[in-house]
Protein backbone atom coordinates (compact mmCIF):
# COMPACT_ATOMS: atom_id res chain seq x y z
CA UNK A 1 0.00 0.00 0.00
CA UNK A 2 2.86 2.36 0.80
CA UNK A 3 4.40 1.72 -2.63
CA UNK A 4 1.08 2.38 -4.35
CA UNK A 5 0.66 5.60 -2.35
CA UNK A 6 4.16 6.73 -3.33
CA UNK A 7 3.49 5.98 -6.99
CA UNK A 8 0.23 7.94 -6.86
CA UNK A 9 1.89 10.89 -5.16
CA UNK A 10 4.73 10.82 -7.69
CA UNK A 11 2.25 10.77 -10.58
CA UNK A 12 0.28 13.63 -9.05
CA UNK A 13 3.43 15.72 -8.55
CA UNK A 14 4.57 14.99 -12.08
CA UNK A 15 1.18 16.04 -13.42
CA UNK A 16 1.29 19.29 -11.44
CA UNK A 17 4.81 20.02 -12.66
CA UNK A 18 3.75 19.37 -16.26
CA UNK A 19 0.69 21.60 -15.81
CA UNK A 20 2.77 24.39 -14.28
CA UNK A 21 5.39 24.14 -17.01
CA UNK A 22 2.69 24.19 -19.68
CA UNK A 23 1.07 27.25 -18.09
CA UNK A 24 4.44 28.99 -17.88
CA UNK A 25 5.20 28.11 -21.50
CA UNK A 26 1.85 29.45 -22.69
CA UNK A 27 2.31 32.65 -20.71
CA UNK A 28 5.85 33.02 -22.04
CA UNK A 29 4.69 32.47 -25.62
CA UNK A 30 1.87 34.98 -25.18
CA UNK A 31 4.27 37.52 -23.69
CA UNK A 32 6.77 36.86 -26.48
CA UNK A 33 4.09 37.41 -29.10
CA UNK A 34 3.09 40.66 -27.41
CA UNK A 35 6.70 41.84 -27.34
CA UNK A 36 7.17 40.96 -30.98
CA UNK A 37 3.94 42.65 -32.01
CA UNK A 38 5.17 45.82 -30.32
CA UNK A 39 8.71 45.74 -31.56
CA UNK A 40 8.34 44.74 -35.20
CA UNK A 41 7.46 48.26 -36.31
CA UNK A 42 10.83 49.49 -37.51
CA UNK A 43 9.94 49.10 -41.19
CA UNK A 44 6.42 50.44 -40.80
CA UNK A 45 6.04 53.44 -43.09
CA UNK A 46 3.00 54.78 -41.27
CA UNK A 47 4.65 54.39 -37.85
CA UNK A 48 7.86 56.12 -38.96
CA UNK A 49 5.90 59.05 -40.34
CA UNK A 50 3.71 59.39 -37.24
CA UNK A 51 6.49 58.77 -34.73
CA UNK A 52 7.39 62.49 -34.25
CA UNK A 53 3.79 63.20 -33.25
CA UNK A 54 3.79 60.46 -30.62
CA UNK A 55 7.20 61.56 -29.35
CA UNK A 56 5.68 64.96 -28.54
CA UNK A 57 2.62 63.23 -27.07
CA UNK A 58 4.99 61.35 -24.78
CA UNK A 59 6.62 64.65 -23.80
CA UNK A 60 3.25 66.03 -22.68
CA UNK A 61 2.48 62.80 -20.80
CA UNK A 62 -0.13 61.33 -23.11
CA UNK A 63 1.70 58.29 -24.53
CA UNK A 64 3.20 56.03 -21.80
CA UNK A 65 5.35 53.92 -24.12
CA UNK A 66 9.07 53.92 -24.83
CA UNK A 67 10.47 53.88 -28.34
CA UNK A 68 13.20 51.49 -29.45
CA UNK A 69 15.21 51.09 -32.63
CA UNK A 70 12.76 48.47 -33.86
CA UNK A 71 9.52 50.11 -32.80
CA UNK A 72 7.75 50.43 -29.45
CA UNK A 73 8.81 48.71 -26.24
CA UNK A 74 6.23 46.64 -24.33
CA UNK A 75 4.18 48.49 -21.75
CA UNK A 76 5.31 48.37 -18.15
CA UNK A 77 4.09 50.19 -15.06
CA UNK A 78 7.71 50.50 -13.93
CA UNK A 79 9.01 51.94 -17.19
CA UNK A 80 10.42 55.44 -17.27
CA UNK A 81 7.85 56.46 -19.87
CA UNK A 82 4.89 55.56 -17.66
CA UNK A 83 6.43 57.00 -14.48
CA UNK A 84 7.20 60.24 -16.30
CA UNK A 85 3.70 60.36 -17.74
CA UNK A 86 2.18 59.75 -14.30
CA UNK A 87 4.29 62.41 -12.57
CA UNK A 88 3.71 64.91 -15.38
CA UNK A 89 -0.06 64.53 -15.31
CA UNK A 90 -0.29 64.60 -11.51
CA UNK A 91 1.70 67.85 -11.45
CA UNK A 92 -0.43 69.43 -14.15
CA UNK A 93 -3.66 68.28 -12.50
CA UNK A 94 -2.56 70.10 -9.34
CA UNK A 95 -1.69 73.18 -11.39
CA UNK A 96 -5.04 73.00 -13.19
CA UNK A 97 -6.87 72.83 -9.86
CA UNK A 98 -5.03 75.91 -8.65
CA UNK A 99 -5.71 77.71 -11.93
CA UNK A 100 -9.43 76.89 -11.81
CA UNK A 101 -9.72 78.13 -8.22
CA UNK A 102 -7.84 81.30 -9.14
CA UNK A 103 -10.12 82.00 -12.12
CA UNK A 104 -13.30 81.39 -10.11
CA UNK A 105 -12.15 83.51 -7.17
CA UNK A 106 -10.56 86.42 -9.03
CA UNK A 107 -12.43 86.56 -12.33
CA UNK A 108 -15.87 84.99 -12.14
CA UNK A 109 -17.14 85.96 -8.68
CA UNK A 110 -16.17 89.67 -8.79
CA UNK A 111 -17.36 90.13 -12.38
CA UNK A 112 -20.60 91.94 -13.11
CA UNK A 113 -20.59 91.25 -16.85
CA UNK A 114 -22.28 88.20 -18.30
CA UNK A 115 -19.93 88.18 -21.30
CA UNK A 116 -16.88 88.19 -19.05
CA UNK A 117 -18.27 85.36 -16.95
CA UNK A 118 -18.91 83.27 -20.06
CA UNK A 119 -15.41 84.03 -21.31
CA UNK A 120 -13.83 82.73 -18.10
CA UNK A 121 -16.10 79.69 -18.02
CA UNK A 122 -14.53 78.47 -21.26
CA UNK A 123 -11.09 77.86 -19.67
CA UNK A 124 -12.83 75.96 -16.88
CA UNK A 125 -14.45 73.61 -19.37
CA UNK A 126 -11.22 73.40 -21.31
CA UNK A 127 -9.36 72.43 -18.15
CA UNK A 128 -11.43 69.26 -17.71
CA UNK A 129 -9.13 67.65 -20.25
CA UNK A 130 -6.29 67.81 -17.72
CA UNK A 131 -8.12 65.20 -15.66
CA UNK A 132 -9.83 63.12 -18.36
CA UNK A 133 -7.26 63.41 -21.15
CA UNK A 134 -4.52 61.24 -19.59
CA UNK A 135 -7.03 58.53 -18.66
CA UNK A 136 -8.45 58.28 -22.16
CA UNK A 137 -5.01 58.34 -23.77
CA UNK A 138 -3.66 55.67 -21.43
CA UNK A 139 -6.73 53.57 -22.10
CA UNK A 140 -6.30 53.84 -25.88
CA UNK A 141 -2.50 53.50 -25.92
CA UNK A 142 -2.49 49.66 -26.38
CA UNK A 143 -5.05 50.02 -29.15
CA UNK A 144 -2.80 52.59 -30.81
CA UNK A 145 0.10 50.13 -30.78
CA UNK A 146 -2.12 47.43 -32.28
CA UNK A 147 -3.26 49.97 -34.85
CA UNK A 148 0.36 50.53 -35.89
CA UNK A 149 0.82 46.76 -36.13
CA UNK A 150 -2.22 46.46 -38.40
CA UNK A 151 -0.79 49.18 -40.63
CA UNK A 152 2.45 47.21 -40.88
CA UNK A 153 0.56 44.05 -41.84
CA UNK A 154 -1.37 46.06 -44.41
CA UNK A 155 1.83 47.49 -45.89
CA UNK A 156 3.50 44.08 -46.00
CA UNK A 157 0.45 42.52 -47.65
CA UNK A 158 0.09 45.14 -50.37
CA UNK A 159 3.80 45.96 -50.75
CA UNK A 160 3.51 49.65 -49.99
CA UNK A 161 7.24 50.36 -49.67
CA UNK A 162 7.11 52.72 -52.64
CA UNK A 163 4.66 54.94 -50.77
CA UNK A 164 7.36 56.15 -48.38
CA UNK A 165 7.75 59.92 -48.67
CA UNK A 166 10.62 61.92 -47.23
CA UNK A 167 8.61 65.12 -47.69
CA UNK A 168 5.75 63.87 -45.51
CA UNK A 169 8.20 62.75 -42.85
CA UNK A 170 9.93 66.14 -42.92
CA UNK A 171 6.57 67.90 -42.71
CA UNK A 172 5.55 65.79 -39.72
CA UNK A 173 8.81 66.51 -37.93
CA UNK A 174 8.54 70.25 -38.54
CA UNK A 175 4.94 70.32 -37.35
CA UNK A 176 5.69 68.25 -34.24
CA UNK A 177 8.77 70.29 -33.33
CA UNK A 178 7.04 73.64 -33.76
CA UNK A 179 3.77 72.84 -32.02
CA UNK A 180 5.00 73.41 -28.43
CA UNK A 181 6.81 76.73 -29.12
CA UNK A 182 3.85 77.94 -31.16
CA UNK A 183 1.45 77.10 -28.32
CA UNK A 184 3.63 78.91 -25.78
CA UNK A 185 3.74 81.99 -28.02
CA UNK A 186 -0.06 81.92 -28.32
CA UNK A 187 -0.52 81.83 -24.55
CA UNK A 188 2.08 84.56 -24.00
CA UNK A 189 0.22 86.77 -26.44
CA UNK A 190 -3.09 85.92 -24.79
CA UNK A 191 -1.66 86.81 -21.39
CA UNK A 192 -0.38 90.15 -22.66
CA UNK A 193 -3.82 91.11 -23.96
CA UNK A 194 -5.70 90.25 -20.75
CA UNK A 195 -5.13 92.64 -17.84
CA UNK A 196 -4.20 91.39 -14.38
CA UNK A 197 -3.49 87.81 -15.37
CA UNK A 198 -0.28 85.81 -15.14
CA UNK A 199 1.09 83.21 -17.49
CA UNK A 200 1.08 80.67 -14.66
CA UNK A 201 -2.74 80.61 -14.82
CA UNK A 202 -2.62 79.46 -18.44
CA UNK A 203 0.36 77.13 -18.02
CA UNK A 204 -1.74 73.97 -17.38
CA UNK A 205 -3.58 74.54 -20.66
CA UNK A 206 -0.45 74.29 -22.80
CA UNK A 207 -0.33 70.43 -22.83
CA UNK A 208 -4.07 70.35 -23.54
CA UNK A 209 -3.79 72.58 -26.60
CA UNK A 210 -0.66 70.75 -27.78
CA UNK A 211 -2.48 67.42 -27.52
CA UNK A 212 -5.53 68.67 -29.41
CA UNK A 213 -3.44 70.14 -32.23
CA UNK A 214 -1.32 67.00 -32.51
CA UNK A 215 -4.35 64.74 -32.71
CA UNK A 216 -5.86 66.93 -35.42
CA UNK A 217 -2.59 66.73 -37.35
CA UNK A 218 -2.41 62.98 -36.78
CA UNK A 219 -5.86 62.33 -38.17
CA UNK A 220 -5.31 64.69 -41.10
CA UNK A 221 -2.10 62.86 -42.02
CA UNK A 222 -3.84 59.49 -41.61
CA UNK A 223 -6.62 60.50 -43.99
CA UNK A 224 -4.00 61.87 -46.39
CA UNK A 225 -2.13 58.54 -46.33
CA UNK A 226 -5.36 56.63 -46.88
CA UNK A 227 -6.08 58.83 -49.90
CA UNK A 228 -2.63 58.15 -51.34
CA UNK A 229 -2.97 54.40 -50.76
CA UNK A 230 -6.41 54.39 -52.38
CA UNK A 231 -5.06 56.20 -55.45
CA UNK A 232 -2.11 53.81 -55.62
CA UNK A 233 -4.35 50.74 -55.43
CA UNK A 234 -6.78 52.17 -57.96
CA UNK A 235 -3.95 52.74 -60.44
CA UNK A 236 -2.67 49.22 -59.79
CA UNK A 237 -6.13 47.75 -60.40
CA UNK A 238 -6.47 49.67 -63.67
CA UNK A 239 -3.04 48.50 -64.81
CA UNK A 240 -3.87 44.91 -63.94
CA UNK A 241 -7.22 45.13 -65.73
CA UNK A 242 -5.68 46.69 -68.85
CA UNK A 243 -2.94 44.05 -68.97
CA UNK A 244 -5.51 41.29 -68.53
CA UNK A 245 -7.68 42.67 -71.35
CA UNK A 246 -4.65 43.01 -73.63
CA UNK A 247 -3.63 39.43 -72.88
CA UNK A 248 -7.13 38.14 -73.64
CA UNK A 249 -7.28 40.06 -76.93
CA UNK A 250 -3.93 38.66 -78.04
CA UNK A 251 -4.98 35.17 -77.00
CA UNK A 252 -8.22 35.39 -79.00
CA UNK A 253 -6.37 36.70 -82.05
CA UNK A 254 -3.83 33.90 -81.80
CA UNK A 255 -6.59 31.31 -81.85
CA UNK A 256 -8.68 33.00 -84.57
CA UNK A 257 -5.94 34.10 -86.99
CA UNK A 258 -2.70 32.27 -86.28
CA UNK A 259 -1.32 32.88 -89.81
CA UNK A 260 -1.96 36.61 -89.66
CA UNK A 261 0.23 36.79 -86.59
CA UNK A 262 2.97 34.77 -88.28
CA UNK A 263 2.25 31.64 -86.29
CA UNK A 264 2.42 28.29 -88.05
CA UNK A 265 1.49 24.95 -86.57
CA UNK A 266 4.39 22.68 -85.80
CA UNK A 267 4.36 19.65 -88.04
CA UNK A 268 4.78 16.34 -86.39
CA UNK A 269 7.59 13.93 -87.14
CA UNK A 270 5.17 11.56 -88.86
CA UNK A 271 4.45 14.03 -91.69
CA UNK A 272 8.06 13.90 -92.89
CA UNK A 273 8.01 10.17 -93.38
CA UNK A 274 7.76 8.88 -96.94
CA UNK A 275 5.08 6.43 -97.71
Amino acid sequence: MFIIYQQGAFAENAGNRWKNSTTFTNKHCTLHRKVQSHQLLGNNIYFNQMKPIFVVLRIVGRFPYSFTKTGIAPFSFMSWAFLYSLAFNVAFCVMTTYSVRKIIRDKIYPSQSFDEIMFWCLPLLFGIQSFLGPITFWWDAPRTVKYFKKWKDFEDLWRCRKMYSVKRLRYTRIMSASIIPMTIIIFIYETSTIPKISLFIFLPYIPILVTDLLMLGHWWLTLHDLTLYAEHFLISIFKFASNAVTYLIVLVQMKAHPKALGLHPIQGSGSNKTM
